[in-house]
């Protein structure tokens, strides 16, 4: 039974919707690019990270999420010999080689208040098809700690 005085429903874009509901997953997301720079996060990482999108926009996901490989060279994220190994880029790799999606466990230490600290999940990265034919893709990490919790 409608409530009274409710009115008609607020009409709503299809874009519109698909930008809300990143926003109510507790999965970290992000759309990169080719070179793994971050054009956009959801609510959730903004909360892990406490940055807001303007401030890692272009950055490399690994300086983004605070790797500890990272800082280890001057090229930053993506040019330390530890690089080869990671989870995220290694799905970016198999994206950009014809996979429409990915699944990996993640093992990586990432610098939180200070200090280093082993943050163990799993990712999901999907193609994103865009009409300007511009690869894209979202990357979707999930903490483990926090599936566990379920």
């Amino acid at each position: 039974m409608p409530l009274p005085n409710a009115g008609p429903p607020a009409p709503h874009s299809c874009s519109e919707l698909f930008r809300v509901i990143p926003d109510l997953l507790t999965s970290y997301m992000f759309i990169v690019n080719a070179e793994g720079e971050v054009l956009d996060l959801n609510l959730a990482a903004q909360t892990l990270l406490g940055v807001k999108p303007r401030e890692v926009l272009h950055r490399r996901g690994g300086e983004v999420l605070r790797c500890i490989h990272a800082t280890e060279t001057p090229g930053g994220c993506g040019c330390s010999p530890d690089c080869a190994e990671c989870p995220l880029r290694g799905s970016l790799r198999e994206l950009l080689g014809g996979q429409t999606r990915v699944r990996k466990r993640v093992r990586m230490f990432l610098e939180r208040d200070g200090r280093f600290t082993l943050f163990l999940g799993v990712v999901t990265a999907v193609r994103m098809e865009q009409p300007d034919g511009v690869f894209r893709a979202l990357l979707a990490i999930d903490n483990l700690d926090d599936l566990l919790e379920l």
